[in-house]
């Protein structure tokens, strides 16, 4: 008995740290500091991904909150 509610728990623990992820994404605007264009998409502070540019290709992206 002890064990399944130990197990219980973990899992409650673990949906809310994905509830929390989720809701830690919010709008934002992205400028190139190269050519200048701008984009407004969702942006999620956790993902370790590397914004690039669709019209210049640089990586030299501004993160400006909306």
């Amino acid at each position: 008995m002890g064990n399944s509610s130990k197990n219980g728990a973990k899992q409650e623990m673990q949906e809310a740290r994905e509830k929390q992820k989720k809701e830690e994404r919010y709008k934002v605007k992205l400028i190139c500091m190269r050519c200048g264009f701008e984009k407004t998409e969702m942006y999620d502070p956790n993902a370790d991904e590397e914004k690039i540019c669709p019209k210049c290709s640089s990586n030299s992206i501004r993160i400006k909150k909306v």
